[in-house]
């Protein structure tokens, strides 16, 4: 059986939890993309009009996800760096001071 560790601590439901690597990776990254959608409201400039479509394009190289193994008889875990850019945040989200050069 595979498991998920994370560069970044996430806290996640309990469904979550027992869910495939791929679907616990498509949740938390759609966390991130709604946070930077809802970020965006920050940087509205005063010609926004109501219905506008929002710009939030996230951002995460695939050399941040990538398999390990854990132990001598093959096991695998799926590792995600959170690295994640946003529009108009950058990589705030990262979690380190040096992540933003």
């Amino acid at each position: 059986m595979r498991q998920i560790l994370i560069a970044l601590i996430v806290t996640l439901p309990m469904p979550v939890i027992a869910a495939s690597n791929q679907e616990t990776l498509k949740y938390i990254i759609a966390d991130y993309q709604d946070q930077c959608e809802k970020a965006q409201e920050d940087f509205r400039d005063i010609d926004y009009k109501e219905g506008d479509p929002v710009v939030a394009e996230l951002g995460l190289s695939e050399d941040n996800i990538y398999e390990i193994n854990i132990d001598k008889d093959g096991k695998t875990a799926t590792v995600l760096h959170a690295y994640f850019s946003c529009t108009n945040i950058g990589y705030s989200w990262c979690g380190t001071s040096g992540c933003d050069s």
